[in-house]
């Protein structure tokens, strides 16, 4: 039914329903249901609803709902609904349908249905719905780009807002706040370097 260890499980790991470890689980780790760590997660991390680490999780990471980790997430990271990060920073290819949500950064290419949430991003983001960004440093797809902070690269979508803007605006609506009037609200293309 389920792999329980006080401490770390580490090797060829299968729990029927789930994996808990009050340490780190290392290796190929397959919870059917749920791996839950008290600390890291490493290795090849699959469940069928959710890998939650307290620590950092690493390596490919798959999880039918969600991936959650209180530290770090890197390597190759799909959450059926959500990729969620807390602490620090996520690091790799990420995809999910649901929701890609950082309170630091996000490294590398992220790929989601509904939303991406960071602070800051560096590399490619290609979001179907609204993409919520502090700072960007790179490229962003989405229906609606939020850029709260700086712009430096391109964003391509219908609506797309930055407050300061060191590059290019593809879309039906461009709205940059450092430009001066008339340049602020634009059709199909604004820039500012």
């Amino acid at each position: 039914m389920a792999l329980v260890a006080d401490g770390d499980i580490t090797g060829f790991n299968f729990g029927g329903l789930a994996q808990v470890a009050d340490g780190n689980i290392y290796g190929f780790n397959f919870g059917g249901l749920s791996l839950v760590s008290g600390e890291n997660i490493a290795g090849v991390n699959l469940s069928l609803l959710a890998n939650v680490s307290k620590g950092t999780m690493s390596g490919l990471n798959f999880s039918g709902l969600a991936l959650v980790a209180s530290e770090r997430i890197q390597g190759i990271n799909i959450g059926g609904l959500a990729v969620v990060n807390g602490m620090e920073s996520l690091y790799g290819l990420s995809f999910t349908l649901g929701k890609i949500e950082n309170k630091e950064s996000v490294y590398g290419i992220s790929i989601s249905g509904y939303k991406t949430e960071t602070y800051d991003l560096y590399g490619a983001n290609f979001t179907i719905a609204w993409t919520e960004i502090e700072n960007l440093h790179g490229f962003s797809f989405a229906a609606y780009n939020r850029i709260y902070g700086k712009q430096t690269g391109l964003t391509i979508g219908l609506v797309n807002f930055a407050e300061v803007l060191n590059g290019i605006q593809i879309g039906l609506i461009n709205i940059v706040e450092n430009n001066p009037a008339p340049f602020k609200i634009l059709p199909l293309v604004n820039a500012h370097f």
